[in-house]
């Protein structure tokens, strides 16, 4: 049996949101909840200028014993420093570094051309291993980027420190075969993946992102990025997900270490958090 790792993008998804979905008490009850259900990696907000950001991380970091707590980073030095000092105290702590990877996306973003975005990439992800033995990269838009400066993005990464990589379908519009398809690619011209932890955060636009979502897994992809967050664009519903897992998983020889006997009664509080704020 492949074991994957769950990572739950909600209390990111809130902060992304206007107004943010969760309050600060609703944030906290919702790590608390995911934990309790055995979440592998919990993803936050950033940890902008505002004292309640790193107020959040701080609580967050001597709250949790289990999960390991990712919090992104911006593309600057003071962003790290910034986000370091609340997480450092964490069981678990993971900074992310997310950078668009598509021409369109790199511009409209960062007003940014692959020349510049490249070295960037590595600088900020090799000064977050410095700090933080585990580190990720994330590739935004990474099934619409160009696959040369994808290959190059992703190697340069890896050498920087990255020990996770997570590839995003940020359209939702992918079939499993062209997830296949792409996934392969992406090995091929980047062996050393083989090494890592391989992730992948689908888009559910079309209702296609749990069948390219276990596609991937297939294909060699060891963590999944799901949330329990009401809104759209709509991450892969962590419970709907990790149904399929519970009911297919044995046959597709794929196992969790989700805690299954809570799954539906959490599943329904951790939705009931985010919907009830995203109606008001």
């Amino acid at each position: 049996m492949f074991e994957i790792k769950i990572a739950d993008v909600t209390l990111r998804e809130s902060d992304q949101s206007y107004p943010p979905v969760l309050s600060f008490k609703e944030k906290l009850e919702t790590a608390k909840l995911l934990e309790k259900l055995r979440i592998d990696v919990i993803e936050t907000g950033l940890v902008g200028e505002e004292p309640a950001d790193a107020a959040f991380i701080r609580t967050l970091s001597s709250t949790l014993l289990h999960s390991c707590i990712c919090v992104p980073v911006a593309l600057s030095k003071e962003s790290v420093d910034r986000t370091w000092l609340s997480l450092s105290k964490a069981k678990r702590p993971r900074m992310n570094v997310s950078m668009p990877t598509s021409t369109v996306q790199m511009e409209y973003m960062y007003q940014m051309k692959a020349d510049k975005a490249l070295p960037l990439i590595s600088d900020i992800t090799g000064y977050c291993r410095k700090l933080c033995e585990d580190v990720e990269f994330t590739a935004i838009d990474a099934t619409r980027s160009d696959p040369a400066f994808l290959k190059d993005v992703l190697k340069a990464a890896i050498k920087a420190g990255a020990g996770t990589i997570t590839l995003c379908d940020s359209v939702g519009e992918m079939l499993p075969e062209e997830m296949q398809d792409f996934i392969a690619s992406v090995l091929d011209s980047v062996p050393e993946l083989k090494k890592h932890t391989l992730s992948l955060h689908c888009t559910d636009n079309l209702g296609l992102g749990s069948a390219a979502a276990l596609m991937g897994v297939k294909m060699g992809v060891g963590q999944i990025k799901l949330s329990s967050c009401a809104g759209k664009p709509r991450t892969l519903s962590l419970e709907q997900f990790l149904n399929i897992i519970k009911v297919r998983g044995e046959s597709l020889g794929i196992s969790y270490h989700v805690n299954d006997a809570a799954l539906q009664r959490t599943g329904a509080e951790l939705a009931a958090l985010s919907k009830s704020r995203g109606e008001s």
